[in-house]
């Protein structure tokens, strides 16, 4: 029972051109306000990464914009559990840097 494989890695044009203004733009995740203060932290660095890791959607790399960014509709809920409501709130320094610490504390337990 033979199966057709479809390849892990999609190719893409070499002339094809990612429109990282309108990404910027039009996503729900804005990736300059989390960076940037995860940069003056480099305490946090690593679990800023691991953040991205657990965030990322599968297959991140095969979509445009080929950032590990993740989908709208996890955003969404995922700022509906930050601030309730509608989920509109923007995420500030504080809690951007309030929530690695915050996860570097629990992925450490409490033995």
């Amino acid at each position: 029972m033979d199966r057709e494989r479809t390849p892990l890695i999609t190719e893409v044009p070499e002339n094809s051109q990612v429109d990282v203004a309108h990404f910027q733009t039009n996503h729900p995740v804005k990736i300059r306000p989390m960076v940037v203060p995860v940069l003056r932290h480099p305490s946090l660095w690593i679990e800023g990464l691991k953040s991205v890791v657990r965030m990322a959607p599968n297959g991140w790399w095969k979509r445009r914009p080929f950032l590990p960014i993740p989908s709208s509709s996890y955003w969404h809920f995922r700022m509906v559990t930050v601030f309730g409501g509608d989920g509109s709130g923007r995420l500030d320094e504080q809690q951007v840097i309030g929530f690695l610490r915050w996860s570097r504390r629990m992925g450490r337990g409490s033995s």
